[in-house]
């Protein structure tokens, strides 16, 4: 019986809400009962055998059994069958179901666990040893860096010398940063900011001009910043278009072959009588007879050529 006949909790005997140690109990309690071994000549062990073990990796792993529990199936070993016929929004749900939306107040949370953390000393001295000790793009490649972090840095940057983790450059050597507040003045200030941006959010006003506030600088739901992320994706498509035009254009012109410095005699004549005038008539009877001049050009080539096939 395939697992998605049926509901996984039912063909174990566990409830829905069961624990991980209650599962791995049951599952192991029923392949001991129907191992292939046991049941030699019975075709079908083998593949409820197979079924029990799909079972037991999708309610073991959290994603997985999330997806189940909403979704109600199995799929294939590589997940893709239970998406086969499902809408847009019943994907999308799964999506944020798997991977929760990045929210303005999920930023903030982010950006005060971060200051001051072991992976925060630990970009740092990735930063110090990409550019061999030269601080000049260390706000650039630090998450929520500021300039009044500089001096933090600093004193971070010491501590890792001291400890023997990094190694003093002559580049470092020159990094001074203008003296600022202390460590626990910055993060009490950074903490400040966080709590006046969530606060703007919940009012409904600004959100301020932080690194946490997004593409578009308001604190609105969801569905407005990514309309806003939306609207910057397609100016950017829209200005690249524009670039590549004037690109190919200028390519163009580049690689153009150079007009004919001389006049044609045939332009000439046609100049002479018509003085260019689309108009006139003679201009026209002029552009008639070159005309007929090129048809008996033409004619008198075909002849020739003819004429040298029969000679051979």
């Amino acid at each position: 019986m395939a697992p998605d006949e049926r509901c996984l909790y039912a063909l174990i005997g566990v409830e829905r809400r069961a624990s991980k140690a209650e599962i791995r109990k049951a599952c192991h309690r029923l392949a001991l009962l129907s191992h292939p071994d046991k049941h030699p000549h019975d075709p079908t062990a083998t593949d409820r055998f197979r079924s029990l073990q799909r079972i037991k990796e999708c309610l073991l792993d959290d994603a997985r059994r999330a997806a189940y529990d909403e979704t109600g199936r199995v799929g294939d070993e590589d997940g893709t069958d239970r998406f086969a016929g499902k809408s847009f929004d019943e994907l999308a749900r799964h999506f944020r179901t798997v991977y929760p939306a990045i929210t303005p107040d999920a930023i903030d949370e982010y950006e005060a666990r971060y200051r001051g953390s072991d992976e925060e000393v630990a970009d740092l001295v990735s930063v110090y040893k990409r550019f061999g000790g030269s601080m000049q793009h260390v706000t650039s490649c630090v998450l929520f860096a500021e300039e009044s972090d500089l001096s933090r840095f600093k004193l971070i940057i010491d501590a890792q010398v001291r400890a023997g983790v990094l190694t003093p450059t002559a580049a470092y050597a020159k990094f001074r940063p203008p003296a600022g507040p202390s460590t626990e003045e910055v993060m009490r200030s950074a903490k400040a900011k966080l709590e006046a941006r969530r606060r703007a959010r919940a009012s409904g006003g600004d959100c301020g001009s932080g690194n946490a506030d997004g593409a578009g600088g308001g604190g609105g739901a969801g569905g407005s910043d990514e309309a806003s992320l939306f609207a910057v994706i397609r100016g950017r498509q829209a200005s690249r278009a524009e670039a590549f035009d004037a690109q190919m254009d200028a390519l163009a012109a580049k690689c153009a072959p150079p007009p004919r410095k001389g006049k044609s005699k045939s332009s000439a004549r046609v100049k002479a009588a018509g003085k260019n005038d689309e108009s006139s008539p003679a201009r026209g009877l002029v552009l008639a007879a070159a005309a007929a001049r090129s048809r008996g050009k033409a004619a008198r080539g075909v002849r020739k050529a003819g004429n040298a096939a029969k000679g051979k």
